[in-house]
């Protein structure tokens, strides 16, 4: 998969699980393995460190900020919030970072054995 593509695939991803898990508030925790899961494809199907690095964090911060945007609820304008927003975005990022760098690690290795 190329480069551009994963990315994109990763900032799709992660806006369409975020708006999702935010109008099904009755599973809040069980939005964390759809999330899990979808940051742990994007490493395997990275080629290198390198990307799945990047896919992760852009995978992690659009589920995040796209999260927060779409459940709130707020009387403030969104823009008001945006800054909080991209902390939490943030966040995310490592995670999505740290779980995609994982798998494209065991992907890797589980190539060369079977190689």
């Amino acid at each position: 998969m190329s480069t551009r593509s994963l990315i994109v695939i990763a900032a799709a991803l992660g806006i369409l699980l975020g708006v999702v898990a935010s109008r099904m508030l009755f599973l809040q925790w069980a939005t964390l393995i759809p999330w899990g899961v979808a940051a742990v494809a994007i490493g395997v199907l990275a080629r290198d460190r390198t990307l799945a690095l990047v896919a992760g964090a852009v995978y992690g911060f659009a589920l995040g900020f796209s999260f927060m945007v779409a459940g709130y609820g707020g009387t403030d304008p969104v823009v008001a919030k945006a800054p909080f927003f991209a902390i939490i975005g943030l966040v995310s990022a490592g995670f999505g970072t740290v779980l995609s760098l994982a798998a494209q690690f065991l992907a890797s290795r589980w190539r060369a054995r079977t190689a």
